[in-house]
């Protein structure tokens, strides 16, 4: 198993899947943990990784990953992912351990139907810097399932209602539980525990 594939043997039924699912989850959440810690600190801003994850039948392959500010413009994580989607861009992570890049996808609204967002904390749904929201780029581009590791909190920079906006427009989101401290390392900067 690479980080950037996993496949998951078929079930004996709904139990075994939904174990599946949240072993899967936990997996891509894990690696969004990871490319967080990349993010460059910056006292008004969170360090957050996203992954992009395709499933076709039981195969789940990362389609573009990102962190907070990997590209010019105080870009989002989440932004960077689906920067690197529409820019048709080959995702330039490299396993260290298996020396393996991501896969390269072209975006489309058949493809968007597979497609689960990893990000560790909720995509924002208003940004200080004028730049469009996360839930809104998720949303423009079909994106139909959100897995988050914590809520941003309401105390920092702005009140937040991704969760609240994707869910009204459908999407399902879910919520990693007991990820928080993994989550929140990043950003220890702005404050050394995490408050929702």
């Amino acid at each position: 198993m690479s980080t950037h594939s996993r496949t998951d043997s078929p079930g004996a039924g709904p139990a075994s899947d939904a174990q599946a699912q949240a072993q899967a989850d936990r997996y891509w959440l894990n690696y969004a943990v990871q490319l967080a810690h990349r993010s460059v600190p910056s006292p008004s801003a969170y360090c957050v990784g996203a992954v992009l994850v395709a499933t076709i039948n039981t195969t789940r392959t990362c389609s573009a990953s990102g962190y907070s500010r990997e590209l010019p413009g105080n870009t989002h994580a989440e932004e960077v992912c689906y920067v690197k989607i529409q820019r048709g861009m080959t995702n330039p992570h490299v396993d260290p351990a298996a020396g393996v890049t991501d896969a390269d996808y072209t975006w489309s609204d058949q493809f968007a139907r597979f497609v689960t967002l990893y990000t560790t904390m909720e995509p924002c749904s208003e940004r200080l810097s004028g730049r469009g929201p996360c839930t809104k780029h998720s949303l423009a581009l079909g994106v139909r399932r959100v897995v988050m590791g914590i809520a941003e909190p309401q105390d920092i920079f702005v009140k937040c209602t991704g969760v609240s906006t994707l869910m009204d427009a459908g999407v399902a989101v879910v919520v990693v539980e007991g990820m928080e401290d993994e989550c929140w390392a990043p950003n220890r900067h702005i404050r050394p525990t995490y408050k929702a």
